[in-house]
This record gives C-alpha cells, structure tokens and sequence, in this order.
C-alpha cells in the first residue's frame, strides 16, 4: 500500500519497485488517508509506504495525519512502514530499522532499498502466518470447548466467564498454536528458527510491564542478574477511579548473577587448564550452585550462580534495563533450584524401602 496525496510520484515510486524488486508485486494506491485506514481493516497488506503530511489543493492542511495512520496501522494490523516524506524529522522519532524507516522524497534508491529490507526480514509472511494460527485456534475453541460446556459457564457472571475464557484459551493457544507455529515455520523459514526451544524459555520481551519476578536484567554491558524476589511484592496496582496508583511495599530487590557462559568461573578455569573436562562437567551437573539459561537473539548462554546473590534498593533495578522474564515452568524450576541450593543441609539421603519398613513395623 501506497498512501500519498501526490498521485504522480506514488505511481512512479509504484513502477520503480516493480522495475526493481518484484513484478508480480500488487501495489495499492491511495491518495485519501481515511480510505487507506479502512481498507486496512479489510484487507491484509505486507508492507505500507507513507506520507507524513496530507494536502488539498496544494496547501498544507494536515502535517500528523501520516503519524496518525502509522498509529492506526499499528492497532489494526501491524505491518512494516516506510515514511516517504519531505518531513523526514517530523516521524524521525518512530524510527525502528529495518521495520520502520523514515526516508525523503528526495531520494528514491534509499526507499526501494528500505522497502527490499524490510520484505526481506519475513515480518509480512510472519504476521499473515501467526494470525491465520491463532484465528483458526479461536474458532476450533469456541467450538470445541466453549460450546461443549455452555450451559455451566452460561450460570456463572459474565465478567467470572470472560476470566475463565480468556484464562482457559490462553492455555489453549500456548499449547496447539505454539508448537504448530514453530513447526510452520521451521519448514518456511529453515535455520532462522533453530532456537525454537530456546524460545519456549523466555518471554521475550516481558509481557509485565513493571518488574517481576524472574526478570531477566542487565546492569551494564556485561553484567546480567536474575530477579528471585516473589512477584507479589512487586506487583503495581494501577490506579481505579478515585485511586492512586500502589507501588510495591518492599525497597530492596533479592538478585542472583547470570553470568555470560564463557566468561563464568568453571568454564575460565577450564580455559586456563587449571580444570579437566570432568571436573567442569562435575562442577557444572553435579552440583546444586549452577543452572544454564540458553542463548535466544541477544541474550547469549548463560550460567546462573546460585551463591553469587545480593539486594539491591528498589528504585536502582528499576533502572537497568529488563530483557526477558523466564516463562512458565521454567521460573518455577529456576526458585525450586534457588530454594534446594540455599536450603541444602548435607543430610543423607533415607531408602525408601526403610520407610516402608517403618510403616510395617508401625501397624
């Protein structure tokens, strides 16, 4: 989609992408803001190349009506975006290579080649791929589930059933959509997904929007720490009507260090020879001190160590920059490992067998 209110250089820019690109390429154009907005919600575009401001008659009316657009694009159907404006500072701002580009009129051969990148990233197949999923997951719900069991839920009040369906169809979709949309895209897109699993680990970005426990942070460069703080403390009560927003209660935060793998102290070790092969591998499976997180996009491997811990104030964390939260269960396995590590007492293990023995002899 093309949205400009100078027919004569959409069209052209229209023929050099064909020329340059692809000729099978569709190409809508569309001179009337309002009239792109709806066939957006109509129809399913790849990619949307945008004029900031729009005009009558030559003179200047609206300088954000790109701006808003590129809002309204974003709540209906996210796609890529290309600004091709003679504004280029007034969405500047917006800018987020290679899925959003920001580019002057001026200079067509930098438009094409941001078009060509941001096709290139598999953004547009991506988003037509996942919805389909997920589309056809909520109906096979409704039907399957919803209308199955109708007559309970129909007893109970209708703010009670929405929590029960939207909690009931988001375990429904994390586990049909989510193996069906990496198997998909394995077979489509082939080794840019080989972390499939390692995607299973995090929430990447995080999905609460304050912190949380299992946060995955980075203090600096190369620092990464582990928040073990239990989420009820750090739960933000936005505010109701009438109602101040309630920060958390506590002013310091429980840390554990994730150190980057190559960097961690058996595996430096081991680099130095000042360890063998086995002692690294008793050092890293026979112990209860370490747990490894795997590499996923930026976050590389690394090693969490248990008996590297420390509070820090509240506000200080706050600051740093959060990078993932552990997903479910690998939160719960990451607090139970943190728990058996801190809570060891090094007493002997006891036979099942003498259990039942004293069972026996009890009755």
């Amino acid at each position: 989609m093309i949205v400009d209110d100078e027919r004569d250089l959409a069209e052209g820019f229209a023929d050099i992408l064909k020329e340059d690109l692809d000729g099978s390429l569709r190409i809508d154009i569309f001179e009337d803001f309002d009239e792109a907005e709806r066939r957006l919600e109509e129809d399913s575009y790849d990619l949307v190349v945008l004029d900031v401001r729009l005009r009558i008659k030559g003179v200047e009316e609206d300088q954000d009506r790109g701006r808003r657009l590129h809002d309204a694009i974003a709540k209906v159907r996210w796609v890529p975006v290309v600004f091709l404006t003679a504004l280029p500072e007034a969405v500047r701002d917006l800018e987020q290579p290679p899925l959003i580009r920001v580019v002057n009129k001026s200079d067509l051969s930098e438009a094409v080649q941001a078009v060509q990148e941001a096709l290139a990233s598999a953004i547009p197949s991506v988003t037509r791929l996942l919805g389909g999923i997920v589309d056809r997951e909520v109906r096979g719900f409704l039907r399957d589930v919803v209308s199955k069991h109708w007559t309970e839920m129909a007893e109970r009040d209708h703010e009670e059933l929405m929590l029960v369906l939207v909690n009931r169809l988001a375990a429904w979709l994390k586990e049909n959509a989510a193996a069906e949309l990496a198997s998909e895209l394995q077979g489509r897109l082939g080794s840019s997904v080989d972390q499939a699993s390692a995607a299973q680990v995090y929430l990447y970005p995080p999905v609460v929007q304050h912190l949380t426990c299992c946060d995955l942070l980075r203090e600096s460069d190369s620092e990464y720490w582990l928040v073990l703080t239990p989420a009820c403390d750090l739960v933000v009560q936005q505010a109701g009507p009438g109602q101040a927003e309630r920060m958390p209660e506590i002013s310091a935060v429980r840390l554990v260090r994730a150190h980057i793998l190559r960097s961690a102290p058996p595996v430096v070790l081991y680099r130095d020879k000042k360890i063998n092969k086995d002692k690294l591998k008793a050092a890293l499976k026979g112990t209860k001190r370490y747990r490894l997180l795997p590499r996923y996009l930026s976050i590389p491997d690394l090693l969490v160590d248990f008996e590297q811990i420390r509070s820090a104030a509240l506000d200080e964390v706050r600051s740093w920059s959060r990078i993932a939260t552990l997903d479910s269960p690998f939160a719960e396995a990451m607090l139970t490992e943190f728990s058996h590590s801190a809570g060891r007492v090094g007493t002997p293990n006891v036979e099942t067998q003498g259990i039942l023995d004293a069972i026996v002899a009890e009755s």
